[in-house]
């Protein structure tokens, strides 16, 4: 099963667009926030250095990443939707 990691934080100006361009993207593959000022030690396990990042995983291994702000566009084509 797939599920994407997004990693953000609240001073991150282009994650706040993220947010509202991922609404609009409507993703069917469950989606999990992860704050990188609350949870750094997940964000340093998995190699994030820059925000916005997304991370796809399929059974618990990382297929894809994609890093900073997207369209929604962008983001349905990258989550294969």
């Amino acid at each position: 099963m797939k599920k994407i990691l997004r990693f953000t934080a609240e001073w991150c100006k282009p994650c706040v667009q993220l947010t509202e361009n991922l609404k609009r993207a409507d993703l069917k593959t469950p989606l999990e926030v992860i704050d990188i000022e609350s949870d750094n030690i997940l964000a340093t396990e998995h190699g994030v250095r820059n925000l916005p990042t997304m991370i796809m995983l399929k059974d618990g291994k990382e297929i894809s990443r994609i890093v900073g702000l997207k369209t929604p566009k962008q983001i349905k084509e990258w989550a294969g939707e």
